[in-house]
């Protein structure tokens, strides 16, 4: 049996952060590319797929090639407004897992490497991992003192797991954040790059113009003093 025939039943959902403008240079493309290679190994079918995308731009970059988003959220223009678009994540990611019964949702987004470098990153948000959560189960507490809660454990550990998807959704509005005022800087650097280059040759064709036309007026002006000389 061929891997491209098994089909995976489990259904995904996918969050995708990208840019709200444009002049990001190749910011958009980079986060898009990732997804689409990820989307390229997986065997399930297309129809069981759900996509969220943050910011206008990345929404028409997945359109171009083929894709439907199911939603977008607008990008805060800055840090300060995160929280609104966190919480419609939230409630989106919460209808995919109760209603849509969405078994795995990954997010995508750009992430600083160093400097002003940047590379796609992929995070599993759901279902949590078992193997981080075995070692938190395993971990000495580090105190003597043991916490007391009052609320039930179903609702403690329903908290714990909403504030887990809370700070994972804000890195992520954090780090493509991050990366797209570096690859705007450096898009802005090139374009001025370029600007000047096409100053230094313009001014170059300028000078050779100008000293072209000097030398055509200095030749006219000595084939007419030999004119003269020669009439005289």
């Amino acid at each position: 049996i061929k891997k491209a025939d098994i089909k995976n039943e489990r259904r995904m959902g996918v969050i995708i952060f990208g840019s709200q403008r444009g002049m990001a240079g190749k910011f958009n493309v980079m986060v898009a590319n990732s997804f689409m290679e990820w989307e390229k190994d997986k065997t399930f079918d297309y129809a069981q797929l759900k996509i969220a995308v943050i910011g206008e731009r990345a929404e028409e970059q997945l359109k171009e090639v083929g894709y439907q988003p199911a939603a977008r959220i607008d990008f805060p223009e800055s840090r300060h407004n995160l929280n609104s678009a966190i919480q419609e994540l939230l409630v989106l990611v919460e209808l995919w897992r109760f209603q849509e019964k969405i078994d795995d949702i990954y997010l995508f987004y750009n992430k600083l490497t160093r400097g002003v470098i940047f590379e796609p990153f992929q995070f599993h948000l759901f279902p949590l991992d078992q193997q981080w959560l075995q070692e938190l189960a395993l971990r000495k507490w580090p105190s003597r003192n043991f916490p007391l809660y009052t609320l039930p454990w179903e609702k403690l550990l329903y908290s714990f797991v909403h504030q887990f998807f809370y700070i994972s959704l804000y890195r992520g509005f954090i780090e493509s954040m991050a990366s797209e005022n570096a690859s705007r800087l450096t898009a802005m650097q090139k374009a001025e790059e370029n600007i000047e280059e096409r100053l230094d040759n313009l001014n170059a064709q300028f000078n050779r113009q100008r000293q072209n036309a000097i030398t055509e007026e200095l030749l006219d002006i000595i084939a007419g003093f030999e004119a003269l000389g020669k009439s005289a």
